[in-house]
């Protein structure tokens, strides 16, 4: 028996019991299923549940039989979709910062309407969704009103799967036809380097590209983890190979000069390695910089484009350095 359903009165504790369990069911079945029987070949969460739909559904997220219980229902559901996402345990996610380094704002502006904002450290998916879930089902009911700024560019190379939390809220803006953008020019970015570049006179292209390729090494990976060695070793191949051909340069040659960069002078071994790491923190926060004031250029652009198709809620996923972007976009 096919259910019809109003997907606006999803969050609706007075709408008729069945249809709302239908709702729930198709739209759990859309964002967090990856079986094609539940989403994919069928079209979901589009005012219908069919018996095929709610089988798979339950089968793979079990029976919602109190809606009391839909908050706990989600929950679950998320955290199945987020355990399929997880990023190799080689590329230091610091997950142990995950209690005391999220944040979540709420802003508004007279211009262009209203913002929740979620930072922190990256891989934190569950503690990312448990801030997100008060807005879920609202935003399920009225996604026309919506545009999602989720940070993702870095993961095309950190990682070939993306961040569990950048893989649940990309899933559920496309599932629901919700604008996506990514807010951040990307610290690996041919724009970011370029003007990196242009601030460095007396260094040569070789130079710089080994200084921001190991600085980017150094942010993402931990020296001292010797978990699985393979997974680091392809992640530092990847970016040797990205800033190579960016910088015009062989990775030969770059992995060449980074030998000798991090070779310490004979009998100057005492401090080198900590000059090293000091200075590879400090190109890196020069880069964020720089990469912070192409994204907050670029996301105002979006947001006030947004604003003329009728838009006037936005949702920012982002590391809690990039925060700063919706926070100055929508401070009035």
């Amino acid at each position: 028996m096919t259910i019809p359903y109003d997907r606006s009165r999803i969050n609706d504790s007075s709408y008729n019991v069945e249809e709302r369990r239908a709702a729930i069911y198709d739209y759990v079945g859309e964002v967090y299923s990856e079986n094609e029987t539940a989403q994919g070949k069928i079209k979901d969460f589009d005012g219908t549940l069919s018996d095929e739909e709610r089988q798979a559904t339950v089968a793979e997220f079990g029976e919602l039989t109190d809606l009391k219980d839909t908050k706990g229902y989600l929950r679950n559901a998320a955290q199945k979709f987020l355990e399929r996402h997880k990023a190799p345990e080689a590329i230091r996610g610091e997950t142990e910062g995950c209690s005391d380094r999220l944040s979540q704002t709420e802003m508004s502006h007279p211009d262009y309407g209203e913002a929740f904002i979620l930072g922190g450290n990256h891989r934190c998916g569950i503690q990312f969704y448990e801030m997100f879930q008060g807005y879920e089902l609202d935003i399920a009911a009225n996604p026309e009103d919506w545009t999602f700024f989720i940070e993702s560019t870095w993961s095309k190379i950190a990682l070939q799967d993306p961040n569990e939390e950048i893989a649940l809220f990309t899933k559920m803006a496309r599932a629901l036809g919700i604008a996506l953008y990514d807010p951040i020019v990307g610290a690996f970015s041919s724009e970011v380097v370029e003007e990196a570049k242009s601030r460095e006179f007396g260094l040569t292209d070789l130079q710089i590209a080994t200084e921001i390729t190991w600085a980017i090494i150094m942010s993402y990976t931990d020296p001292e983890d010797t978990q699985d060695e393979t997974q680091r070793i392809a992640f530092m191949k990847r970016v040797v190979e990205y800033y190579a051909n960016m910088f015009g340069v062989s990775s030969r040659a770059l992995e060449q000069s980074m030998e000798t960069y991090v070779t310490p002078p004979p009998g100057g071994a005492e401090n080198f390695h900590r000059e090293i790491s000091d200075k590879a923190a400090e190109r890196y926060e020069g880069l964020q910089e720089i990469n912070n004031a192409l994204n907050l250029k670029r996301t105002q652009k979006i947001v006030e484009e947004e604003g003329k198709n009728g838009r006037r809620k936005y949702f920012f996923q982002t590391g809690d350095f990039h925060t700063i972007v919706g926070k100055t976009i929508f401070t009035p």
